[in-house]
């Protein structure tokens, strides 16, 4: 995901006229790869992180989630590379990303090899709410649920214990991760509002669509 605001107690008066997801059923992520199921890649073709001084050899064969570190930053934006149609942030912005935000993302990592990627920020000004940037998964690797496990373990985590809502932006012409915050949603019985957040002719002068801003909430978990 490119980018996302989210509701906190106090709503603004565009909050109030959000639109039921039901009736936005042909609206879809634009910043989440989708989930196709492929034969496993080969593991010279996954981005690889840098290990730490010491590896736990009882994770070996197994998918680890983690709060993503400094050495993650280049791994992590070969990754995101991989992953059309999500926008390519630079370097330095994924290093950001990996350590001043690292407490809102997640790193998937197997046998060193970085398989899927999550960022977020709080909102400073409605710190009741989890924005989700993006949501990176090799295309090896779709369909196991990994998104929205990223997606829990971040709920799970103590710099995410007041949130009680998750937003994202989305356009309707991008399909392929809908399903991840419906499935969400669902699950943490929570409802699904959306509406146009960044106009197309307003706010990208008609050279980009227009952005929905989906949000689910408030979270019962």
């Amino acid at each position: 995901m490119s980018s996302s605001r989210s509701p906190g107690k106090s709503h603004s008066k565009d909050d109030h006229h959000l639109l039921s997801a039901k009736t936005q059923d042909k609206v879809f992520l634009r910043n989440s790869a989708g989930d196709r199921p492929k034969s496993p890649a080969s593991p010279d073709k996954l981005p690889l992180s840098p290990p730490p001084a010491r590896a736990d050899p009882a994770n070996a064969g197994k998918i680890i989630l983690r709060e993503p570190a400094r050495r993650d930053g280049y791994p992590v934006n070969q990754l995101v590379a991989l992953c059309p149609p999500l926008d390519k942030n630079s370097t330095y912005c994924n290093l950001l990303q990996c350590t001043d935000f690292s407490s809102t993302g997640v790193v998937a990592e197997l046998d060193g090899r970085l398989v899927a990627f999550t960022s977020g920020y709080i909102p400073p000004a409605q710190p009741d709410a989890l924005f989700i940037w993006q949501v990176a998964v090799h295309s090896d690797y779709r369909d196991q649920g990994l998104g929205k496990k990223m997606i829990r373990h971040l709920l799970e985590r103590k710099s995410c214990a007041s949130v009680q809502y998750l937003r994202t932006t989305i356009t309707k012409s991008n399909r392929p991760s809908w399903g991840l915050f419906q499935s969400l949603a669902k699950t943490l019985n929570s409802e699904i509002l959306s509406q146009v957040y960044f106009d197309s002719e307003r706010h990208f002068g008609g050279e980009h669509e227009s952005e929905y801003m989906v949000v689910v909430g408030p979270l019962k978990r």
